[in-house]
């Protein structure tokens, strides 16, 4: 067909191979998402890293520790 897909046996690495966002250091309920507080790390799960620049407009809805993944601010 010419169109480059995903084989079957590679949809189940999926989650393993994509990124999502996580908080880089603890986070407080509150406090803007920044440069500095988040970043991106597998597994993808959570948050898409293409989100990133518009978490980046936003506060915690929440508290986040070191590692732990950001969730959508409309998931909470």
């Amino acid at each position: 067909s010419g169109r480059k897909e995903p084989q079957e046996y590679e949809y189940k690495n999926q989650r393993v191979i994509r990124k999502s966002v996580v908080a880089s250091k603890d986070i407080e309920a509150g406090e803007p998402f920044s440069q500095d507080n988040i970043s991106v790390m597998r597994p993808g799960i959570g948050v898409s890293p293409f989100k990133y620049w518009d978490l980046l407009s936003i506060t915690a809805d929440k508290s986040y520790k070191a590692g732990e993944l950001i969730c959508s601010p409309n998931d909470s």
